[in-house]
């Protein structure tokens, strides 16, 4: 509970636009952190072709993920009023929006 408590003391100031922005917490089952709905899922379903209609993202969003990405991580560690270290970056950790916008969270 502690470093849950931690993790959400250091969530709930983080202001940026690649960064997912907290919008709740849960403690039943389990400690969870509540973070917006994306359609798109994350970015590891997306980068090989998912099921559906969507199949594999264009190279023009990859580019768009991995620059938007870039940008998070580096607010996280250079710019946010609490220095944070993500450390556990991965694909199932970039949210995507509807126009390929990556949102870093820590699931």
């Amino acid at each position: 509970m502690e470093s849950f408590l931690s993790e959400l003391g250091h969530a709930v100031n983080v202001r940026h636009p690649n960064v997912a922005r907290l919008v709740g917490v849960g403690l039943e089952g389990g400690e969870h952190l509540v973070f917006p709905f994306s359609r798109l899922g994350c970015l590891s379903r997306r980068l090989h072709g998912g099921s559906g209609e969507e199949g594999t993202m264009p190279w023009e969003a990859r580019y768009k993920v991995a620059l938007g990405a870039a940008s998070g991580l580096e607010y996280l560690h250079e710019r946010c009023a609490r220095r944070i270290v993500h450390r556990d970056v991965k694909p199932a950790n970039i949210l995507l929006k509807d126009d390929y916008e990556p949102q870093l969270t820590d699931k």
